[in-house]
């Protein structure tokens, strides 16, 4: 009974639901987990598939979500505003 009680507790200690679980795997992302945090997240995915896929789906987006920012601001560093491309069309009518 006692021992019951014991492993009771530990699972409830372990276990994580999956709403839990995603909450830590975008928390990861942010900020280091504490070690429980570690522990319980790494049980989980490794009996959750779709946990686990979750966390590889969310690292391909995140990774192509920031690739395509990086895109945004280079385009926005090579593009001439329109007043400068005005100014050139100026010139090159004035030639």
């Amino acid at each position: 009974m006692v021992l019951e009680s014991m492993m009771r507790r530990l699972m409830n200690l372990l276990m994580l639901s999956c709403k839990q679980a995603t909450a830590l795997i975008e928390k990861k992302k942010l900020v280091p987990l504490s070690k429980p945090e570690q522990l319980q997240l790494t049980v989980h995915t490794k009996m959750c598939k779709a946990c686990s896929t979750y966390s590889v789906q969310s690292d391909i987006m995140d990774k192509s979500l920031q690739q395509f920012w990086n895109q945004k601001k280079s385009e926005e560093k090579n593009s001439l505003s329109e007043s400068s491309k005005q100014k050139i069309i100026d010139q090159i009518k004035k030639m």
